[in-house]
């Protein structure tokens, strides 16, 4: 009896494994054409790792109606496993992409990922009238990022399909991308000159940030209109002229800086020596960055405090150097420390005089 249980359980294993190998089968073509797509994006990207599995498969779709079931190996059903995202749909998310593989690697060749955002930023502001180019390159850049910087000569087959698979449902849940790759394939030439314009804007950002470094007084005020971006601001002044900076355009010059940074620190890097030596510009946008962030803080809380009425806040003005981390934070200290007995305050109020609330009389 056991061993006809045994037997039957044998049996049906093997029918479970043939049954499988019959559906590889079918599905076969479909699978094999994402093998060679897969080859053509190794080549792409100059892989040097291990495809003969992917390459065998790839042959089978020339002949694959006249291969026996038996070829359908242990690996290969693996393999096929793996592919199986590889719907008809999805080989044309890839045939796309295919098509205008030679903007990825344009991508890759001249902006690390750490550049990007701020490439983008700058671009955004500087590219006139084609901002919509610069728009779709951001879009592009920022949804495919997945198939773009982590692909490397050393990527095995297995990370790459991967890697596809991640923008998939990125790519299915916005019919927009493929149409933003498409038309700013075009347009390489315009982003090249971006790329050489942001060149120049290195010496005019420098300039910037030394002259806020050392005559900027920071401020925070109430005395403008509620709206963070109009509450903090910085002047500077040479040879008594006066130049004011919003936090808009002080985030404008902290992604240039940024990007500035970056790009001499890759320099350096590529380079292996001091020549271009980022360190002081290095500090400068750790400052610059660190005073940005505590000042955008600060103004938030005093807007919280106005908000609920506190007088003393209405008129508040607040003035610092670049250097002066310190003394902010220990004004966001205070600052929240009264906004918090405020709002206890308020609280406390609402419950002691709950009765004279027009809305609680009968």
């Amino acid at each position: 009896g056991t061993h006809k249980v045994l037997s039957t359980s044998h049996k049906e294993s093997e029918f479970s494994d043939c049954s499988k190998k019959i559906e590889s089968y079918f599905t076969l073509q479909t699978q094999s054409q994402a093998a060679s797509m897969l080859v053509r994006l190794k080549e792409a990207y100059s892989i040097t790792t291990d495809f003969s599995l992917i390459e065998s498969l790839q042959d089978v779709q020339l002949n694959f109606q006249d291969k026996p079931i038996s070829f359908i190996n242990e690996e290969l059903t693996q393999l096929l496993t793996k592919l199986e995202k590889f719907t008809s749909d999805n080989l044309k998310v890839l045939d796309t992409i295919l098509e205008h593989i030679e903007l990825i690697l344009w991508v890759k060749s001249k902006l690390a990922l750490n550049q990007l955002k701020n490439f983008v930023e700058i671009a955004l502001t500087t590219s006139g009238e084609q901002s919509i180019e610069t728009y779709y390159f951001s879009s592009v850049c920022t949804n495919l990022e997945a198939i773009i910087f982590p692909i490397t000569e050393r990527t095995t087959y297995i990370s790459l399909i991967q890697q596809f698979e991640k923008i998939l449902p990125i790519v299915h849940g916005n019919n927009e991308i493929l149409k933003q790759l498409k038309h700013i394939s075009k347009f390489t030439q315009f982003l090249e000159e971006l790329i050489q314009s942001q060149g120049s804007l290195e010496e005019t950002t420098i300039k910037q940030i030394n002259q806020i470094a050392s005559s900027g007084v920071f401020a925070v005020s109430s005395q403008t209109p509620l709206i963070l971006d109009k509450m903090v601001q910085v002047v500077t002044k040479r040879d008594n002229v006066e130049r004011k900076y919003n936090m808009e355009q002080l985030q404008d010059l902290r992604s240039k800086l940024n990007l500035i940074v970056v790009t001499l620190e890759n320099k350096v890097g590529a380079k292996s020596q001091d020549s271009d030596n980022p360190t002081g510009c290095q500090e400068n946008a750790t400052k610059f960055n660190n005073i940005c962030d505590l000042l955008s803080d600060l103004a938030s809380v005093i807007k919280d405090l106005v908000d609920k009425g506190d007088v003393a806040s209405s008129s508040y003005h607040f003035t610092c150097k670049l250097q002066e981390t310190e003394k902010v934070e220990i004004e966001i200290l205070h600052a929240r420390k009264t906004l918090t007995k405020r709002t206890a305050d308020i609280e406390r109020a609402r419950r002691e005089y709950y009765f004279l609330n027009y809305f609680t009389i009968s």
